[in-house]
């Protein structure tokens, strides 16, 4: 599917190797003002989905919202602001654009694969600080999603503010539409999507506890593949922009790329949850054997069957079962077990 959007007659680069010609219009920010807010509050709003979508689905052992919010800045201000300053200094093509945009500035510039490769590389550095960082909060393979979509979020809400910024300086506020609603929709789903091929392929380091060339191969592949995705989507968006080519082939296959990594997301999210809850099977009725749990919550978790348990009891035990994984691999303590346990025994009075 094609994106029609209103978009200037040149990209604005914030840093730019030139000095742009001055804009044209007068009084263009007030031209475009109201069109500028609801483009804002757009992108605010689906970025609070992206990070709620990702939040949700860590429904075991949520992370804390403190770290969520490191990797949403993380993502929105340290990898733009590297990308910019890798691609100044390297001397490519600036690229931090949304992928509704793209589409135009690889038309009048051509493709920009290197700019793709830096993009990702930037995303992995924070997810990487994050995963060096956090030991027991990044140990599984469905944080490193949460953590990698989260960063990709926060990337694809600075690539919508610097348009958005673009189009009030131009005076073209005024032109967004739903096509811009659903540039930036599918914006934020493939940068969560690039950012959480790498950040899943961080996680199942820890959650299968590789050694040697594993540990680092498995990441290196989860970025190539993530960077060859964002480049060749990045392509696609040049040969539809340029008008060469089958246009209704080009678009059917820009159409796939859209939601493929969506699709792989899905299927990420949905292995990773009924490991989690193997997670639980396997823990709590080993805590429920030696007295400190209920028989009935360890049963009911292992069943999926939350619905018969206290609400104020289901974190603790499903953060108790995975404490006790840490425990097994040397990262937690009796100590942190007990604080659990505690708060269950609690419940149950």
């Amino acid at each position: 599917m094609e994106l029609l959007l209103t978009v200037p007659p040149r990209p604005f680069f914030p840093f730019p190797i030139e000095k742009s010609p001055a804009p044209e219009f007068t009084g263009a920010l007030e031209a475009g003002g109201s069109g500028v807010l609801l483009g804002v509050l757009i992108v605010v709003v689906l970025t609070a989905l992206y990070v709620a979508v990702l939040y949700w689905a860590d429904r075991h052992e949520k992370e804390p919202a403190s770290v969520l919010a490191a990797a949403l800045l993380g993502g929105a201000v340290a990898a733009p602001v590297l990308t910019v300053i890798v691609e100044r200094l390297t001397g490519i093509r600036m690229s931090v654009y949304p992928a509704s945009f793209h589409a135009l500035n690889a038309a009048l510039f051509g493709p920009n694969p290197a700019g793709a490769v830096v993009e990702e590389g930037m995303k992995a550095l924070v997810i990487l600080a994050l995963f060096r960082s956090l030991p027991r909060e990044f140990d599984g393979t469905l944080d490193g999603v949460v953590y990698g979509g989260i960063v990709g979020a926060g990337f694809a809400l600075a690539e919508s503010a610097v348009y958005l910024w673009d189009l009030s300086k131009s005076g073209l506020g005024g032109g967004i539409s739903a096509g811009m609603f659903f540039g930036i929709l599918l914006t934020g789903l493939t940068h969560s999507a690039f950012g959480a091929l790498f950040g899943a392929s961080l996680g199942a380091v820890r959650e299968f506890r590789l050694t040697g060339s594993a540990a680092w191969w498995l990441p290196v592949g989860g970025f190539a593949v993530a960077a060859l995705y964002h480049a060749a989507y990045d392509a696609l968006a040049a040969l539809i922009g340029s008008g060469t080519g089958p246009s209704g082939l080009l678009a059917a296959v820009r159409t796939v790329a859209d939601w493929a990594g969506v699709a792989a997301l899905v299927v990420i999210v949905a292995w990773a949850l009924r490991h989690e809850r193997n997670v639980l099977a396997r823990y709590l009725p080993v805590e429920a054997r030696e007295g400190h749990i209920p028989e009935e919550y360890a049963e009911a978790a292992a069943r999926g069957r939350w619905g018969t348990v206290p609400k104020a009891a289901r974190q603790s035990l499903a953060e108790l079962a995975f404490a006790r994984r840490r425990l097994e691999r040397g990262l937690a303590s009796e100590a942190e077990l007990q604080v659990y346990r505690d708060r269950i025994r609690e419940v149950g009075r």
